[in-house]
């Protein structure tokens, strides 16, 4: 009887043993894939924040390119040459927003939509400048409405692309002061 007792005893910690490793290496996984994803979502981040500013700029930059046309009837030469590094810049961004998340996702897509857009105001600017569109005038406005729905769009779609709801592992949870209600 007393060897059974052993017997039983050393198994039964033997399988508290094993399930506690067990345990521990899928707890560990587990932290692991939520650490990775929060290190994929961070550098996501970056690289959309980076896309935002030079659409960003490339917008304010056609916008003062527009308003020189308006007074003077041509753009500042440093304001092309401006505009030229900012639309360089943004396909830049693009394409380091394709290496991260592929040229078919709604981010590339809707960041493409912009450029297409802001160059086809530059490129109309440009034909306005040599007196080749005199009648083109009213189509800025119109494109100009273009550039600003496709710059909503990529917001919107870069933001849904950073919202990353899997919660943290358990015991993260446990760690992390509650909040009042």
């Amino acid at each position: 009887m007393g060897e059974a007792v052993a017997i039983i005893s050393v198994s039964a910690s033997a399988v508290v043993g094993i399930g506690g490793l067990v345990a521990a290496a899928w707890g560990s996984s587990r932290e692991r894939r939520w650490q990775s994803q929060e290190e994929r979502t961070k550098e996501l981040r970056g690289v959309l924040d980076r896309a935002c500013e030079k659409l960003t700029q490339q917008l304010v930059v056609l916008d003062q390119a527009h308003r020189e046309f308006s007074t003077s009837g041509a753009a500042n030469p440093m304001t092309q040459q401006l505009l030229v590094e900012t639309e360089k810049q943004l396909v830049l961004e693009c394409n380091r927003l394709a290496v991260r998340r592929g040229s078919h996702t709604p981010e590339y897509v809707a960041l493409g939509a912009c450029r297409e857009a802001a160059t086809r105001v530059s490129l109309l600017l440009n034909e306005m400048a040599t007196g080749a569109a005199p009648a083109q005038r009213g189509a800025y406005s119109t494109l100009w409405d273009d550039v600003l729905t496709a710059e909503k769009r990529f917001l919107d779609v870069a933001s849904d692309a950073l919202t990353w709801e899997e919660p943290a592992p358990f015991w993260r949870r446990l760690r992390q002061p509650q909040r009042a209600l």
